[in-house]
């Protein structure tokens, strides 16, 4: 029978999050429900004209994300294996949005029901001061919100229902940005003996598990198997929450929800996390992306850790070609390296060579791009991406080398580059190239009319501003059901002629009833929509919220600076000078500037987006998509 492989990469989004999610949320429905279609049809004659069913099978080995993405990765697997693959999908409706379709409540919960700014009942929210009881600040905002959200999606998962299109043993990669950094040193021949060479630090990680106990589906990958990794077994789910805090869960599911929250530590506005443990033999053994000119079989960079936690004597050579437990075996390699991380998406907020490279069947040589009958185009990356948007970018910009113009331009400006990839882009020049599809936000107000410039209810305040109300998040929840359907349906398809799905799609009744022609070219989709999935979600209404919602927002974070100020002027303040002047300023422009910032801020924000009711000129659209 055909196989297709599919990485499934999922980009950084804060509250956009809830988009990725929905878009996770349709995806394994309309695999679940094929699936059922296959066991409803299993004693049928392939020769019936009810036999609806192409000869093909979808299997993902690895899912990698980045903050948002990352969390949706982690916590989504844990959502699919609580819910059995024949479950049906329950409606709940939220302000004007209207009905949102909910196929894994777990995951709805963790991005749409629990994270919140405020809260009228004075329960958990981002602008609350839990995490002040120590007289400490570790984030802008209450991250212990998200401990408490990550430990409930994990509670009480009962039974896990196996995946036939999920691989047995499923590579999860997340993205970190390591604030402690790496080492490396760049050796030059030429040069005076014991000459040193040129030092580079890297900071770009990511944790990577071997979710086993979700799958069924048998996949090798050469790149990512060799490399020794957490493994985490779903098979053991029952009751993993014996503690109520993250430190105090069985292993390895304190360092699983870790890294997830990790990868979503938004710099400075979310709390960083501690990633433990972590050892030199571990950084030595890692994987990269890279080709080694005249030894294609060699993945790994060596390091340049200064003693004790290396060996001055060993050869960085004879270090690369050792095996795993050769490595272990030496002192140093067993020598800790923890680090404290923040948000991945800082770095790399679209890690999909992590994805492509462990789909490769012989790396470094790319997934197949040109089909053939020997190596036909039977993999491909999927990325979700809610904000996809073009860098800000303006022609008539005129340069400013003063003072102020530099520093506003620095962080953009390395964050920009650290994500460009050039070896991606220029294989994204061949439209030829069938192993890299984009799932991204998409809304109409009219079912012909232009692409709306805002797609998302969760994109003012650049991510931030879907905690504001639970309409926001429902809203995207529910749009990117949508336009995951839309994306299956119309775009992940395949010309008809390739070895895939015209080995997959050889009775003609079945080509028939899923073909789509364009001009001259056929095209067969790569996972056909059946049950549920094979309807069109309903179309979310565009929200907004009242004058007084913000209004609470700005009073909640205004007292929440007040409490931040307060303990930061005690502990990291000296002298009474500088606390003197700390007083003053704040006296002037503190509690009360504060709150009218924040609130101007987000008005003006709702008001470009129409997302703010008590204009009056706003009005609820329909969101159409396709």
């Amino acid at each position: 029978m055909a196989q297709f492989k599919i990485g499934l990469t999922m980009a950084g989004a804060i509250s956009a999050g809830a988009y990725t999610a929905g878009v996770f949320d349709f995806l394994t429905e309309a695999l679940d429900a094929w699936e059922e279609r296959k066991k409803a049809l299993k004693e049928t004659d392939p020769s019936s004209d009810d036999y609806d069913i192409p000869d093909l099978n979808v299997i993902i080995p690895v899912i990698s994300g980045a903050s948002a993405g990352g969390m949706t990765g982690a916590l989504g697997l844990v959502a699919l294996a609580d819910q059995p693959m024949d479950a049906v999908p329950v409606t709940a409706t939220f302000g004007e949005v209207g009905p949102v379709t909910i196929r894994l409540p777990r995951i709805f919960d963790a991005w749409v029901r629990k994270p919140k700014l405020t809260d009228p009942c004075g329960g958990p929210c981002l602008l609350g001061t839990n995490d002040l009881g120590d007289e400490s600040v570790r984030s802008l905002l209450d991250g212990t919100v998200l401990d408490r959200i990550a430990l409930e999606c994990v509670k009480d998962v009962k039974a896990v229902t196996k995946r036939p299109y999920l691989s047995e043993n499923l590579h999860l990669f997340m993205t970190l940005s390591n604030l402690r950094g790496v080492p490396y040193d760049i050796g030059f021949l030429g040069g005076a003996g014991g000459q040193p060479g040129y030092p580079m630090m890297s900071h770009g990680d990511w944790a990577h598990f071997k979710v086993i106990g979700v799958g069924t589906a048998s996949f090798t990958s050469p790149w990512a198997d060799p490399y020794p990794v957490q493994e985490i077994d779903f098979g053991g789910i029952t009751d993993p929450t014996a503690s109520n805090t993250l430190s105090g869960l069985p292993s390895p599911w304190g360092d699983y929800l870790t890294a997830a929250l990790a990868t979503g530590a938004f710099p400075v506005g979310l709390p960083a996390r501690i990633i433990k443990p972590v050892y030199v033999g571990n950084v030595m053994q890692r994987m990269w992306t890279v080709t080694f000119p005249g030894d294609p079989g060699k993945f790994r960079l060596p390091t340049d850790f200064p003693p004790p936690l290396s060996d001055p004597a060993a050869s960085p050579a004879a270090l690369l070609n050792a095996t795993n437990d050769q490595i272990m075996a030496k002192d140093f390699a067993k020598q800790a390296v923890n680090y404290v991380a923040v948000d991945g998406g800082m770095i790399n907020n679209e890690p999909f060579e992590l994805a492509r490279w462990t789909l490769m069947g012989a790396p470094p040589n790319p997934n197949p791009r040109v089909d053939t009958v020997a190596t036909p185009v039977d993999r491909a990356v999927i990325m979700v991406d809610p904000f996809p948007e073009r860098s800000d970018y303006d022609p008539s910009e005129k340069p400013d080398e003063f003072l102020l113009g530099i520093i506003k331009k620095i962080i953009p400006a390395m964050k920009n580059q650290a994500r460009f990839k050039p070896d991606e882009l220029a294989a994204a020049l061949d439209e030829s190239v069938y192993t890299r599809f984009l799932i991204a936000p998409r809304r109409r107000k009219t079912p012909n009319g232009p692409l709306e410039t805002y797609p998302l209810a969760c994109g003012l305040l650049d991510g931030f501003g879907g905690f504001l109300d639970i309409k926001f998040r429902a809203h995207d929840y529910q749009l990117g059901r949508r336009n995951c359907y839309y994306f299956l349906k119309d775009a992940f398809l395949l010309p008809g002629n390739f070895e895939v799905v015209k080995n997959g799609y050889s009775r003609a009744g079945v080509r028939q009833k899923f073909a789509k022609t364009d001009t001259t070219v056929t095209y067969l989709p790569i996972i056909p929509l059946y049950g549920s999935a094979a309807t069109a979600p309903q179309a979310p209404v565009w929200p907004q919220v009242a004058k007084a919602d913000v209004d609470t927002m700005a009073t909640m974070a205004a007292e929440r600076a007040a409490q931040l100020f307060s303990i930061l002027k005690k502990k990291d303040i000296p002298g009474l000078l500088w606390r003197g002047v700390a007083n003053a300023v704040w006296v002037l422009y503190g509690k009360s500037g504060i709150k009218d910032f924040v609130y101007w801020t987000v008005i003006k924000d709702l008001i470009l987006r129409d997302q703010f009711s008590d204009l009056g000129a706003g009005m609820n659209e329909t969101c159409l998509s396709g």
